[in-house]
């Protein structure tokens, strides 16, 4: 190896030109933000709101023998906004609104917000829909969805299925049981209803397994997504075939 003369300089490698980082503005978790993404509620922002506001229903006034059907509902909701822009001053403000159970839940910000809303409701423009009244939090009947399977008698209206489970289990009334959805398969009929707090109870304590025909079927809790005013308003109880279910031996 050839040895390096005294006061010789070892050429040195040219700088690599450094990279300029662009300046972009990032959202707070560091990455990019979207500027076409639109802004989220967190779980606990939700939450927040949630335990802040004053729930109110909006329901018939014969409720639960008359429910709201998703178009009414939807139409209900319109009305509302409608005469929110009525006038000039404040008229209220919402958390949040959602369709359940034939009935309008809606989730006011203030004292305000409710008191106009009970007020309005009654004398709603544009509403061809039945009478309606306004209830406040433990006065909102507290409805159960449900879904089930009954077999061998789609031949008729799913009217007589209802009535089967009526006369065949003592001490259940289904007069205050709602269908909201309902669709034929096979030869039995797949409904979707709501029911009183008091017939789920009869239901849970047998094991929410029913008298049907010859033999029994089972009756499933279902939780139904609520909407929300942030989305599109077609509600979790509609008129599109209720969840599988398992189905029972048909006797």
């Amino acid at each position: 190896m050839e040895k390096r003369k005294s006061g010789q300089i070892t050429p040195q490698e040219p700088p690599t030109p450094k990279r300029i980082r662009e300046d972009k503005p990032q959202g707070a978790s560091g990455k990019r933000s979207n500027p076409n993404q639109q802004p989220t509620r967190t779980a606990s922002r939700m939450y927040s709101e949630a335990a802040n506001s004053i729930r109110m229903a909006v329901l018939p006034r014969n409720y639960p023998a008359e429910a709201l059907g998703s178009e009414q509902l939807t139409a209900l909701q319109d009305c509302l906004v409608n005469a929110l822009s009525i006038g000039v001053g404040y008229t209220g403000a919402f958390n949040d609104i959602f369709f359940k159970g034939g009935m309008l839940l809606v989730d006011c910000q203030d004292e305000k917000s409710a008191t106009w809303l009970k007020d309005i409701t009654p004398r709603l423009e544009g509403w061809e829909g039945p009478d309606l009244c306004v209830r406040r939090g433990e006065e909102i009947p507290h409805r159960h969805s449900t879904v089930a399977f009954f077999p061998r008698c789609a031949h008729k209206h799913y009217d007589f299925a209802l009535s089967l489970v009526r006369n065949q289990n003592e001490g259940l009334s289904t007069s205050a049981w709602k269908v909201v959805a309902s669709s034929v398969e096979g030869s039995g009929w797949n409904l979707n209803f709501t029911m009183d707090d008091e017939s789920y109870k009869y239901i849970r304590q047998k094991g929410f397994r029913l008298n049907f025909r010859f033999g029994k079927i089972v009756v499933r809790p279902w939780r139904p997504k609520a909407t929300s005013t942030t989305q599109e308003p077609s509600t979790g109880m509609t008129a599109a075939p209720a969840p599988p279910v398992t189905r029972p031996a048909a006797y």
